[in-house]
């Protein structure tokens, strides 16, 4: 069963590492920017199939919120800069994403914060500055430690829940 699912791992990457081809077959003469580089970068670091795999679905579930229209530009450009933190999550934990592991850190710094800017369909609406500012807040934290284990993202979810209760009303709680 392990030398099956090693296969099967293989074929997924190969199908990967296409469209990984044509993809950028189809933008001749695009300068790379430096998140490009560091995705690069972070492919040849990758040992396993599963943590080829693991990068490119973080990619693509970043470039699927970054264009959701439903989220506010200021949340998608949020989304956008936490790339780099997934993406090196996704080499030590490559199944962080895993319907099993609904409960990881990662997957809900992800989630949450997108979910809970459904609320709002303006940047003008009142308590959307005071999300923003805590989104980001945690957004930076998480970026400037360059950790890549669930724990650092454990803690900035931590950090941005209490921001987001202190922030809320009691009555409104």
């Amino acid at each position: 069963p392990a030398a099956l699912e090693r296969v099967q791992d293989l074929r997924r990457v190969a199908q990967l590492m296409l469209q990984l081809r044509q993809r950028q077959a189809a933008m001749p003469g695009c300068e790379r920017d430096s998140l490009a580089a560091f995705r690069e970068a972070l492919r040849h670091e990758a040992r396993r199939p599963s943590q080829v795999l693991g990068l490119e679905v973080v990619h693509l579930l970043i470039a699927h919120l970054a264009d959701d229209p439903r989220l506010l530009p200021a949340v998608r450009q949020v989304v956008r800069e936490l790339e780099p933190g997934f993406l090196r999550l996704a080499l030590v934990d490559p199944r962080f994403f895993s319907h099993r592991d609904r409960e990881h850190p990662a997957r809900r710094m992800l989630e949450e914060p997108t979910q809970r800017s459904l609320a709002w369909t303006s940047p003008d609406e009142d308590g959307f500055a005071i999300f923003m500012d805590a989104l980001q807040q945690a957004t930076e934290a998480l970026l400037d430690t360059r950790a890549s284990g669930p724990e650092t993202f454990e803690i900035a979810l931590g950090a941005l829940q209490e921001a987001w209760d202190g922030a809320q009303p009691r009555g409104r709680r």
